[in-house]
């Protein structure tokens, strides 16, 4: 954006990144300016893409509308790109349609499939009372009322509701393959030079009440590659050092993506660890990161790289680059120094990115 945007530390940046061997950068949630149609609102976007371009760097881009269930519509993304400029800019590697979507029985974002969901029922089992004699359980409040989404306790306990239960994840799985193929379909008909596919969010293995996109068999079929994060791995919280078995856990993960596209390369993008604590407010005892916490940031991502490798993933994109302290989220997962010197783990960096061309 542009109240954030200096070309010269971002020159600096790309040529740290270069020296390293790094190919591709996941850098661009797509700019809105404020109006669309202006050329020069994208002047920042497209100055970056041309410096990536330059050092021998290509991006992964996070367009706008492109996640189901929640605007996505190729009409409004080949706008985007077209007014954007970005059709045809050789920087471009892929588009991203989504940052982690994951719904979950924890709150109401379940409750947007309700209308696809009934449908669903009367396309598979004829009508909703057939489904309910299936299952031997009714959920609905009232006989009139269509048939909701699973509470929290149904997902996260067995009971008289499990067959529902396994209905609703195979619905969740159908449904959300058929929204992402009304959007993958004609973006990739429209622009077959680009790579599709989206970070799938620190979900790992299919369980309980989380309800990740990634995990449908639907969804990867669509996409060119797929892209777990690390989170759910760090077993004892942010900030904290995990056990390099806990980690390891994670190549499950690599597995179980590439087993349901049927080998399509897995792709790490998001994981870290942070120097500076996660969530505290600022004080001024965490200006200065002390070596012992960059230490346990070395030995964190050399668990991560170590297990990626192990598990056959063809790339890793780790959570970020730019060191300091950050605003709203208080962490600090960056590789750099704000004045663009190294920390320890550059070197753990280095050594790994350039197995990924033996794997």
């Amino acid at each position: 954006n542009r109240e954030c945007y200096d070309p010269e530390i971002i020159e600096r940046d790309l040529a740290w990144l270069q020296s390293a061997g790094v190919s591709v950068v996941s850098a661009i949630a797509g700019i809105e300016p404020p109006n669309p149609d202006d050329p020069a609102g994208y002047r920042d976007q497209l100055d970056f893409l041309d410096r990536c371009l330059r050092h021998g760097i290509r991006c992964y881009f996070t367009v706008p509308y492109g996640r189901a269930y929640a605007g996505a519509d190729f009409a409004r993304i080949k706008d985007y790109i077209e007014k954007a400029g970005l059709r045809d800019h050789p920087a471009i590697m892929c588009w991203e349609l989504a940052w982690e979507p994951i719904e979950g029985a924890w709150n109401k974002d379940l409750e947007k499939l309700g209308p696809d969901w009934n449908r669903w029922l009367v396309e598979r089992y004829g009508s909703v009372e057939h489904a309910l004699t299936d299952w031997g359980f009714d959920p609905r409040p009232s006989p009139e009322k269509p048939v909701p989404a699973p509470t929290m306790e149904q997902c996260m306990n067995s009971g008289p509701w499990n067959r529902y239960v396994a209905a609703f994840t195979r619905a969740f799985s159908d449904l959300i393959s058929r929204a992402y193929g009304k959007v993958i379909r004609p973006l990739r008909a429209w622009d077959p030079n680009h790579l599709i596919s989206f970070r799938g969010g620190a979900c790992g293995i299919p369980s309980g009440a989380v309800f990740a996109h990634i995990h449908s068999v639907g969804v990867a079929r669509h996409l060119d590659f797929l892209s777990p994060e690390g989170y759910n791995l760090q077993t004892g919280g942010w900030a904290v050092p995990t056990p390099a078995d806990e980690i390891r856990k994670g190549g499950l993960v690599t597995l179980y993506y590439r087993h349901v596209s049927q080998e399509k390369p897995v792709v790490w993008l998001e994981f870290g660890f942070t120097v500076n604590g996660f969530g505290e407010a600022w004080t001024p005892a965490r200006f200065r990161v002390r070596p012992a916490e960059l230490e346990n940031q070395r030995i964190e991502v050399e668990h991560f790289y170590s297990m990626i490798i192990e598990s056959g993933s063809r790339g890793a994109a780790p959570w970020w680059f730019p060191g300091g302290f950050r605003l709203g989220e208080n962490s600090d997962f960056g590789f750099v120094e704000p004045d663009g010197s190294e920390r320890p783990v550059c070197s753990v960096f280095k050594a790994y990115q350039p197995r990924f061309a033996s794997v």
